[in-house]
């Protein structure tokens, strides 16, 4: 009697479903809301006059603020240009492809060259429902040679640290 009365309440109670990344990225559409560049770069004495290591926050381009992007199934999105266009190439839509790897960790988002320029294989670094950040490098190695020494290699890193919030649209008034 007592375990058919356990077995009926545990029945009734709700249980909450977890929401993957997937599913949020999915759910909204989001929009760039901070960029951060950080460069290190070892002087060269030709295309880099001087050691450089540091960070600076990019302003967004004012054709760029009412850019978004979505996710969609099958690992397809869409990067929208909005009303201000920044370049002529661009659509009402270009197609991208996208995916989260090493347990959600990591994204990559390939073919989006007109809003990251690159590839980008990135590490999520922040990740709630309204809001993410992903983080990635480019690499730049070069042979040097100084002094009449022999050649040796450097490697330049520029580090982009994107934010991206919800889109939220305005009301109409």
């Amino acid at each position: 009697m007592i375990l058919s009365a356990f077995l009926v309440l545990s029945s009734c109670t709700k249980v909450e479903e977890l929401v993957s990344k997937q599913e949020q990225l999915r759910a909204e559409k989001w929009s760039l809301d901070a960029q951060y560049v950080h460069k290190k770069w070892k002087k060269d004495g030709a295309s880099v006059p001087a050691t450089i290591d540091e960070e600076t926050k990019v302003d967004i381009a004012e054709c760029a603020k009412d850019d978004l992007l979505v996710f969609r199934e099958g690992y397809e999105g869409a990067h929208i240009p909005g009303e201000n266009t920044c370049s002529i190439n661009e659509t009402a839509e270009i197609g991208f492809r996208w995916g989260l790897t090493d347990n959600d960790t990591r994204m990559f988002i390939y073919d989006a060259n007109e809003f990251f320029k690159v590839d980008v294989n990135a590490e999520i670094i922040e990740f709630y429902a309204d809001k993410f950040a992903i983080r990635f490098s480019e690499y730049q190695d070069k042979a040097v040679a100084q002094d009449g020494k022999p050649t040796t290699w450097l490697r330049d890193t520029t580090t982009y640290t994107m934010y991206f919030k919800k889109f939220v649209p305005k009301p109409v008034e």
